[in-house]
């Protein structure tokens, strides 16, 4: 099932069309990620690795994906946010394949 929280269609393989984010879409993810703990120096970091966040919908994929690596996983605080800086892309994981590969690795929980 597609999913159409973010944009940048060379990321998602054509799942959504590629827009230029809205500057409150810009501003919510700014804000939520300086929420989770990156900020600064490390914000721009970030952006410079996972650009496509800003095409993410903050509640639909961002949140979503936090509470699941605070649940399912157990992450949390600043191994939270240390996690996430190492591997950004993991707030844009919109697919599992629950291990029978489906060819979609780079946005798969597995």
């Amino acid at each position: 099932m597609p999913d159409d929280s973010c944009s940048q269609a060379s990321y998602w393989r054509g799942e959504v069309v590629e827009a230029v984010p809205s500057v409150e879409q810009i501003t919510a993810v700014m804000d939520y990620l300086s929420e989770i703990g990156i900020k600064g120096g490390d914000l721009q970091k970030y952006v410079d690795k996972f650009p496509q966040v800003f095409g993410c919908d903050v509640d639909k994929l961002l949140r979503a994906n936090v509470t699941e690596l605070e649940k399912t996983w157990r992450i949390k605080g600043p191994t939270l946010a240390a996690m996430l800086k190492r591997r950004p892309e993991i707030l844009g994981f919109n697919f599992d394949c629950l291990g029978d590969c489906k060819g979609e690795c780079n946005r798969c929980w597995v």
